[in-house]
């Protein structure tokens, strides 16, 4: 078998087995009262930040949110915005969502994450994420 095959073959012995067996991800985040995490494919992450940290300072100053990313899980494809509130933890994670939306497209795990919420997009980011060659990748 390959290296994440079914299984270690017979005749390796019990203290190589590990070897064999498919990385585990990483748990998410811990959060505590007040957070909420939000997970953000890889390719993406950069888009959230945005130059400078321009776009996750402004969603910050507009929620009066704390957002960092936890990229434990870079290697897996996906990383988790950590949200830090007192306040409104929806609004923060509305802003997120709504951007990955413009940039990536609704997929079927965000359509269903933003269904419950109505759409509201700062105009800012509509314009300046929408291309007109094909489909965005971010």
């Amino acid at each position: 078998m390959g290296r994440w095959g079914l299984g270690a073959p017979a005749d390796v012995p019990d203290w190589r087995r590990d070897q064999f067996q498919a990385p585990e991800a990483p748990p998410m985040p811990r959060i505590g009262p007040g957070q909420r995490n939000v997970k953000v494919p890889q390719q993406c992450v950069g888009k959230i930040l945005g130059k400078m940290g321009a776009s996750v300072n402004e969603m910050q100053a507009q929620t009066r949110c704390d957002i960092k990313m936890n990229q434990d899980t870079k290697e897996h494809g996906y990383s988790f915005a950590v949200i830090t509130s007192v306040e409104d933890l929806d609004a923060c994670e509305k802003l997120i969502l709504d951007l990955l939306c413009l940039v990536v497209g609704v997929a079927g795990e965000l359509r269903s994450a933003l269904a419950s919420l109505r759409p509201a997009t700062p105009r800012a980011w509509a314009s300046s994420t929408r291309r007109s060659s094909g489909p965005s990748r971010c």
